[in-house]
């Protein structure tokens, strides 16, 4: 395995063939590179059995940027938290109160503007006295609910012929 470096980025290793392939960093377990047949190449770090994260393209971090962000993204999810919190600046790490506030006011305020003000109101009002601050990405995990709560069974009913 080679090392993931600005000299392999540049050598005939790194490039782009008729099939996306990965080259793995042997300085890193789970960090790699993503060689795609259009030319692009991204930085990722796999966490877990098939899970990967996509650090960024090869132009906006250098090797050794991206293998720090890779031991943080990992370090995350050995602690058991988002593999992003905290990396990735305010962008992730909006509450769900300033999304309303902020970026999702601005869409309302452009596609329904007579609504807007009283929809933003009605959901800072509820989400306030329902949750503490909490990143958005808390809201989105894979199970849909919060904090690991057991996800509701759905259960069949029997339809009667009469």
């Amino acid at each position: 395995m080679p090392r993931i470096s600005a000299r392999l980025l540049q050598g005939a290793a790194a490039q782009s063939r008729e099939r996306e392939f990965e080259v793995r960093d042997d300085l890193l377990r789970g960090f790699l590179l993503r060689v795609r047949p259009t030319g692009s190449r991204a930085y990722y770090v796999q966490h877990g059995r098939g899970r990967k994260t996509r650090i960024g393209d090869v132009g906006e971090f250098t090797p050794d940027e991206a293998r720090e962000r890779a031991q943080q993204i990992l370090g995350n999810v050995a602690h058991g938290r988002q593999p992003l919190a905290g990396i990735r600046g305010a962008h992730s790490a909006h509450s769900l109160g300033e999304f309303i506030a902020g970026p999702y006011a601005t869409h309302l305020e452009a596609t329904k503007p007579h609504s807007a003000a009283i929809t933003i109101r009605r959901l800072l009002k509820c989400f306030d006295a329902l949750a503490p601050p909490r990143p958005v990405c808390h809201y989105l995990r894979r199970t849909g609910n919060v904090e690991g709560e057991a996800t509701p069974r759905r259960h069949r009913t029997r339809h009667r012929s009469a």
